[in-house]
């Protein structure tokens, strides 16, 4: 990994990289969108949005990670996701993205850290278990539109 990889928070000028990086994970999203989403984010204090960046300024990868009391658990960080750029990956990148929002969760008082990855992406289960991550449970997830 090249030295010159700096973390830094987002803002609403990564939008266009973000909407890269999204579709990258699977999610198709357009610059309006993803600048609607970031300034809610960005306004709330119990949400982080890390970017690593190139020594060009290139936005190469992405973390959101935000804090989540929950009443059965000790005061949890969520990993709302969690994206490198393909060309960039196997670098350290989403490493050093990791270990930022690890460090953010504990600065805010979480004591516990979940990820949620789809059972298909076994690179990324992979990635975790190596970050020290263990299996917790299977689960279904239900959404409904509102």
């Amino acid at each position: 990994m090249s030295d010159a990889i700096k973390l830094r928070d987002a803002n609403l000028d990564d939008k266009h990289a973000l909407v890269a990086l999204t579709a990258e994970l699977g999610y198709e999203t357009t610059s309006a969108e993803i600048q609607q989403r970031l300034s809610q984010i960005l306004d709330k204090p119990d949400h982080k949005v890390f970017v690593a960046v190139s020594d060009k300024d290139s936005v190469l990868g992405w973390i959101h990670v935000y804090y989540h009391p929950v009443l059965m658990k000790d005061v949890l960080a969520k990993l709302g996701g969690l994206v490198v750029t393909e060309n960039a990956r196997n670098q350290g990148i989403g490493k050093l993205l990791l270990i930022k929002a690890q460090d953010w969760a504990k600065q805010v008082g979480c004591q516990l850290m979940v990820v949620r990855t789809r059972s298909t992406r076994l690179g990324a289960h992979r990635f975790y278990e190596e970050a020290g991550y263990q299996f917790w449970k299977d689960q279904k997830v239900y959404t409904k539109d509102l």
